[in-house]
Order: structure tokens, then sequence, then C-alpha cells
């Protein structure tokens, strides 16, 4: 919460300004990051957590995490080079 706080105050300052196109750029790759953590990792953890899965279906799943968590990071970290960005910018 923090983090969606400091970027949206982040953006509304620098309406008007250069850095703003990498405010929002920032500003997408958290929402990606939000959208992944909602829609697939809270499911998924709590599908793993139950003990439900059976023992293919969870190799399956995993796999899928674990290449959907890559994708995650990476979005992260974009967005934490295009905040970089636009404070020095």
């Amino acid at each position: 919460m923090p983090t969606l706080l400091g970027l949206i105050g982040s953006v509304w300052l620098s309406r008007g300004s250069t850095e703003l196109k990498f405010w929002l750029m920032c500003a997408a790759c958290i929402v990606v990051v939000a959208v992944l953590t909602f829609a697939f990792f809270v499911p998924t953890n709590t599908a793993f957590a139950s003990g439900t899965l059976e023992e293919a279906e969870a190799a399956a799943k995993l796999s899928r995490w674990l290449t959907i968590h890559n994708l995650r990071i990476g979005f992260g970290m974009a967005a934490a080079i295009f905040g970089c960005i636009a404070i020095r910018a």
C-alpha cells in the first residue's frame, strides 16, 4: 500500500513535467504486478497450501508459478528502474 500511495503522489506531482512518462511506465508495471499477484498468485498459493492438488497437477502448477513469478519480478524491476529514471529526470 505505501508503494501505491507514493507512486500516486509521484504521478500527481509530476503532472506536466518531463518525468511524468517515466512515472506512468512505473505505474503500469506496478499494475501488472498487482494483477498477477491477485489473479494468479493468491489463488495458486491457496491451492498449494490446501494440499488438495494431485502430484502431477502440483508439479505443473509449480512450473507455471515459477515462470509467471519470473515475469512478475521482471515487471517489478522495470518499475524500480523507471522510478529511478523519473527521479533523475
